[in-house]
């Protein structure tokens, strides 16, 4: 941490990898980034722009962000409020934006929330597209392979309003000039099924291979969920997911079934709470097995780099078993704590990190609060999970638990996770009376130096915010550690604010969601740092490879 205060480079940067300049993170927050971004203004000249460009495109590389939003919004207000100082084909700020658009928009999802964001940006109801916008959505279809834009697009027919046909109509570029599967595809998606019929005497491969796709899309849209084998046998062979499938047929078993042999881990592991409710997971039931040994393979959840939080609430949702609906398969709860396991294991590590876990509880009067985002835990089950994930570090780490005072908690990197929660169980009081400030002072008592700090709490308390950053601040100048990164994690609360917008080493988050766990990773690893110098190199080799 420097003297220098951070400019508008850095609170863009915070702003795309966090969604929030603040430094302030809401895992149920949907923000409207529309009057909340003023570092932007900054960058809407020709020479700034540039600026802005070439560091996200280095934050898309490096993939430092929580969502694509924040990211799809700073292009779109570039590009939509710019001036226009040249002319089009001299245009470099719009042309890289479009150039960097043109990589975000992997699905047909961040299409549609692209062109939303840009109309949003625009401050009109009726607004025009520009030949940059046309050829950026007439290439989104052009530039894939036939069979994969059929499979992309039927996965994501509509979204926030805008629909394919709506926008293969606005870009007023006539489809399908690269192959007739395109052609084909790019009809269908505009005026539907009787696109299919036109292409009856084509023979080239491509199109008969889109032919038999669509026509089981449409199959399978006009089924019913009595018409079961029809249902298994035509999601098992075109490999259909997500929106291709009629949301009448997520109610039979046989749906489940047809998607079972090509369905990502991620998402299989958010279907096991549904597949238990259906009977699909019991001992007896011949799918359990299926299941079993698709989540036992350690290989594919290493490939797939599963999100451990992901298998934490399958497992935590099963074995809870709220409705009382299943009788639980051990083996099934066994293969769920292996699969945990690997996946924790992946998580990147905290080298040479030293760190102090502060943790706060309430009460047994507090022990109805829910986690925000993870309503399947107790605060003091995220709490120990959390403390588990930070043990990915080459240092052994302080752990205090912090109330009327600060105590150690007699816990170490290899402790079981079971132990690290009845530690905490065992710390809480009735009657509460801390501040989010005590471990600071507390380390700075003890002339404890550490490069991270982790404040986990069920409820946010501080005097004021302006004493808990003063705090901090003295910490790092009387210990002389300038860069100690601080991060609160408040479980319960998402109203206290306690982040310091000038401070780009305190991190506040609220809730406790599926990506939660690798924001606060890459904030510890310093992956949310990026450098002028860094944004040149990137540049350079972006060039280089067009």
């Amino acid at each position: 941490m420097t003297d220098t205060p951070p400019g508008d480079l850095d609170y863009l940067t915070r702003f795309v990898c966090t969604g929030s300049e603040d430094g302030c993170f809401n895992v149920l927050e949907k923000p409207d980034f529309i009057n909340k971004t003023p570092c932007l203004s900054y960058f809407l000249t020709k020479e700034t722009g540039l600026v802005a460009i070439r560091r996200l495109r280095r934050i898309f590389n490096h993939k430092s962000f929580v969502s694509k939003d924040p990211l799809l919004f700073s292009l779109a207000k570039i590009i939509r409020t710019t001036p226009v100082t040249d002319t089009h084909r001299e245009d470099k700020v719009r042309q890289d934006a479009y150039s960097l658009v043109e990589n975000v928009c992997e699905t047909a999802d961040d299409l549609f929330t692209f062109v939303d964001f840009d109309k949003k940006v625009s401050g009109s109801e009726k607004v025009g597209w520009g030949k940059g916008m046309r050829k950026l959505v007439h290439r989104w279809y052009e530039s894939k392979p036939p069979y994969v834009l059929a499979s992309t697009a039927t996965r994501c027919k509509s979204a926030r309003g805008w629909s394919h046909r709506d926008l293969v109509r606005q870009c007023h570029i006539p489809p399908g000039r690269k192959s007739k599967g395109t052609s084909l595809v790019v009809n269908y998606l505009v005026s539907g099924k009787k696109e299919i019929e036109k292409f009856e005497d084509c023979e080239e491969e491509d199109v008969k291979e889109i032919k038999v796709f669509l026509q089981a899309l449409e199959m399978l849209n006009a089924s019913n969920p009595e018409e079961k084998e029809i249902v298994r046998a035509l999601i098992e062979k075109n490999k259909l997911l997500d929106r291709q499938i009629p949301s009448k047929l997520y109610k039979i078993v046989e749906t489940y079934e047809g998607m079972l042999g090509h369905i990502s881990l991620e998402d299989l592991f958010r279907c096991i709470p549904k597949m238990a409710l259906m009977g699909m997971l019991d001992k007896t039931a011949h799918q359990s097995a299926l299941v079993i040994e698709r989540i036992s393979n350690t290989e594919a959840i290493k490939d797939q780099g599963v999100n451990p939080m992901i298998i934490l609430a399958a497992l935590r949702k099963y074995t809870a078993n709220r409705c009382k609906r299943w009788v639980r398969n051990s083996l099934l709860i066994k293969a769920l704590q292996a699969a945990f396991d690997t996946s924790v294991q992946l998580l990147p590590k905290l080298i040479g990190s030293s760190m102090l876990i502060a943790v706060h509880l309430e009460g047994e009067g507090r022990k109805k609060l829910h986690v925000k985002g993870a309503t399947y835990v107790t605060p003091a089950i995220a709490s120990a999970h959390l403390i588990k994930f930070m043990h990915q570090t080459d240092v052994v780490p302080s752990h205090v638990f912090f109330s009327d005072r600060v105590q150690d908690l007699q816990i170490n990197e290899k402790t079981p996770l079971v132990q690290i929660l009845e530690a905490l169980e065992n710390c809480k009081i009735e009657e509460a009376n801390f501040d989010l400030a005590d471990p600071i002072r507390w380390a700075k008592q003890k002339k404890a130096k550490y490069e991270h700090i982790l404040i986990i709490t069920d409820l946010k308390k501080v005097t004021s915010a302006q004493e808990f950053q003063e705090s901090i601040r003295q910490y790092r100048s009387e210990l002389a550690v300038p860069d100690c990164k601080v991060a609160v994690v408040g479980l319960s609360d998402l109203t206290t604010a306690v982040a310091d917008k000038t401070d780009l080493n305190l991190l506040e988050v609220s809730g406790l969601g599926e990506t939660v766990l690798h924001l606060l990773l890459r904030f510890f690893k310093g992956d949310l740092n990026f450098d002028v110098d860094g944004d040149a190199d990137c540049a350079e080799g972006a060039a280089a490879s067009v």
